[in-house]
């Protein structure tokens, strides 16, 4: 399904990516960390096609999951379902909602990785960019900073 949506084949990617959850929900049951991600897969593919309000719900749909699987707030996979819904809910004009999502996503990486990993620092730039305005430009290593002893 990866391949296929890399590939643009988007429709293809769909049913595969159907066929992944309904394979994985019989399996394992709605509430195990395969069905999250599978969710989180199709929610990407819409999100790239600018469906945001089928991401969104798709996206939250794996966060409950997760939520409820993982006994840590802060595990990462949480996190980076928060991302997701804050790059959403920006996208669609709630820019309030996507800061103390991204801030949130923020401080629960602080707590697992180190301030110079991947996930981190693309998690600061994507709140740094938030909250930049022409006025005022938030950088995002002072946004690790500030949180990182959170």
């Amino acid at each position: 399904a990866n391949l296929k949506s890399v590939m643009h084949d988007y429709e293809g990617a769909e049913n595969l990516y159907r066929k992944v959850i309904n394979l994985d929900e019989k399996k394992f049951g709605h509430d195990h960390p395969n069905v999250a991600s599978d969710y989180s897969g199709l929610a990407n593919l819409y999100a790239d096609k600018g469906r945001y309000r089928k991401a969104l719900n798709l996206y939250r749909e794996s966060l409950d999951i997760r939520t409820s699987v993982y006994d840590n707030p802060n595990h990462p996979y949480i996190a980076f379902n928060k991302r997701s819904i804050a790059e959403i809910q920006e996208n669609i004009g709630r820019e309030e909602r996507a800061g103390k999502l991204y801030k949130q996503a923020l401080v629960a990486l602080l707590n697992t990785y180190d301030p110079q990993h991947p996930e981190v620092k693309k998690t600061a730039r994507e709140y740094a960019r938030l909250l930049s305005s022409d006025r005022q430009k938030v950088s995002p290593d002072s946004l690790i900073h500030r949180f990182q002893s959170r």
